[in-house]
């Protein structure tokens, strides 16, 4: 998983100095991550969306998921997402999840949607995200 988390990074800064996700960089992530790059671009197309409450400026991310779900991500340490318990957290198959995938690429082109709110909106806010039992 390091030598996979080296090439991500390189293909990231490669994303970042062109400023797009091409076909030869979509490639180039296939190759470490076969069974997520589809679903990734998927995501990205529907949006990573970065929520700051001020006066406070925390930030919250999220990307929508299919059936647009959105899920909560911590930046490159958790996803609320079944993929992430079950791949990372279980099977210790990767570090990452297709939503933090996404998110580090939305991050490296610089595209995702931001939304501000008050910090007074936070409980409420953060109310979506949780799972009945």
């Amino acid at each position: 998983m390091l030598s996979e988390n080296n090439v991500l990074k390189s293909i990231l800064r490669k994303i970042k100095e062109k400023g797009e996700l091409n076909e030869e960089l979509i490639e180039e992530l296939r190759t470490i991550f076969p069974d997520k790059i589809e679903k990734t671009i998927e995501i990205l197309s529907k949006g990573i969306i970065q929520y700051t409450f001020f006066p406070s400026g925390r930030k919250v991310w999220v990307a929508i998921g299919s059936k647009n779900i959105h899920h909560l991500i911590y930046p490159n340490i958790y996803c609320d997402c079944f993929d992430f318990y079950k791949n990372v957290v279980i099977k210790k198959k990767s570090d990452l999840c297709k939503h933090i995938l996404a998110h580090r690429i939305a991050l490296s082109l610089n595209d995702y949607e931001e939304i501000s709110f008050n910090d007074d909106e936070f409980a409420k806010f953060i109310e979506q995200f949780k799972f009945e039992s």
